[in-house]
């Protein structure tokens, strides 16, 4: 752990975590829009869902054409998943960068690296699911099922984190820090 700690400590610069959130922000406002709305308009993915099942899947898989489920497994490896990369590296770095509780509560910083590792096996599973539709193995459907779900809980206990940071940093460690320096 204390390696991870070492490599977080050493690329947690303000000027690295804005070269992350340029290229998220450039991600969800240009590459985003552009696969979505010109090939997948009007369709649900399965990365946006709460969970689902194996009816579910064929129901939505059901509404793609062949070439946009091409496409879907396309940009799930080749976009989605450097960009789980980039937004796992970028929060754990802002996390870290906004830690005050010293050595407590530091573990916490690497949420947002759960969030990656499950929307990675994510996408391995949504790549199966597209390749195989409408043959694929329904028992592995859970299985990525359950994996989608820790990704959008982790990514909500990654966002609490964030928040419960920001609010010590500006609010609470601020205020300490103002008063005895006056």
């Amino acid at each position: 752990m204390k390696k991870i700690f070492d490599l977080l400590s050493q690329f947690a610069r303000w000027k690295t975590i804005i070269a992350g959130f340029i290229l998220i922000v450039a991600v969800n406002l240009i590459l985003n829009p552009l696969i979505f709305f010109n090939y997948m308009y009007g369709n649900e993915i399965l990365d946006l869902q709460f969970g689902f099942s194996a009816a579910k899947v064929r129901e939505i898989f059901k509404n793609y054409t062949g070439d946009q489920r091409f496409y879907y497994s396309l940009t799930t490896l080749f976009i989605d998943s450097p960009y789980a990369l980039i937004y796992g590296l970028t929060y754990s770095l802002l996390l870290f960068k906004l830690n005050t509780f010293a050595n407590r509560l530091k573990n916490l910083v690497l949420l947002p690296v759960a969030v990656s590792v499950f929307d990675l096996i994510e996408n391995a599973g949504i790549v199966y699911l597209s390749r195989t539709y409408p043959e694929f193995n329904d028992n592995v459907v859970p299985l990525f099922s359950a994996v989608n779900r820790l990704k959008w809980i982790f990514a909500g206990l990654s966002l609490l984190w964030l928040t419960v940071l920001l609010f010590h940093r500006f609010f609470i460690y601020s205020s300490g820090s103002s008063r005895s320096s006056s």
